[in-house]
Parts: C-alpha cells; structure tokens; sequence
C-alpha cells in the first residue's frame, strides 16, 4: 500500500502542491493531504486527477459535479484495500484548485 507521499503530484497541476499529513495513533489511520491548483481547464484537471487516483489505488471514482451560479466543481470518491480517497476540484475562473486527500489504515502500510 503508498502512501499519497510515496505516490507524488498528479501531473498537469501547477507547481509543488502544499502536502500535509497526521499519524493519529488511536484510530490507527494516516491523513495525507494536498492542496491543488491548475491553470488548465477543469474537465482536463479532472481527467488527470481521476487517472492518478485509478493508476495508484486501483479503485473506481464515484463521482458527481455541479455548476452552482455558475461555478462547477467536481468531488470524486474512492475506497481500496485499507484506503479511502477523496478529491475536490472547483473552477474559480482564472484558475482551478482543491484538495486530494488519502486516510490510510496504519496496519496495511506497515506490512
């Protein structure tokens, strides 16, 4: 099992993405997060998002998208093997940004 650190940027995202990631040994899980921006359209960041998490997990993306007063955005949702992902892309305009977050189960990274 990688963790979101071992598994790198997504490509097509505009330059070193802010990661950021929390043991809680209690609950026996991993918090990996990374904040995310691209000057490319959101249908492309989407795709690129959605290839990056299906090539590294494995797992289909649930998904769903919304345009809200004329702002879309995108959330995608995955679970495999110990892992949960999700991601969240909004469209502001001059730019698109959001997260990916992976929660991963202690116990399966370190086997």
């Amino acid at each position: 099992m990688k963790t979101l650190e071992d598994m790198g940027s997504p490509s097509g995202f505009d330059g070193e993405p802010d990661y950021n990631a929390e043991t809680d040994e209690e609950e026996g899980k991993l918090y990996e997060s990374l904040m995310l921006a691209t000057s490319s359209g959101l249908d492309e960041a989407v795709a690129a998002l959605t290839a990056f998490l299906e090539r590294h997990l494995g797992a289909t993306l649930e998904t769903t998208s919304e345009d809200v007063a004329g702002v879309r955005s995108w959330v995608g949702r995955c679970t495999n093997a110990g892992q949960l992902a999700d991601a969240q892309l909004t469209d502001f305009g001059d730019y698109r940004g959001g997260y990916l977050r992976l929660v991963s189960d202690l116990d399966g990274l370190q086997s």
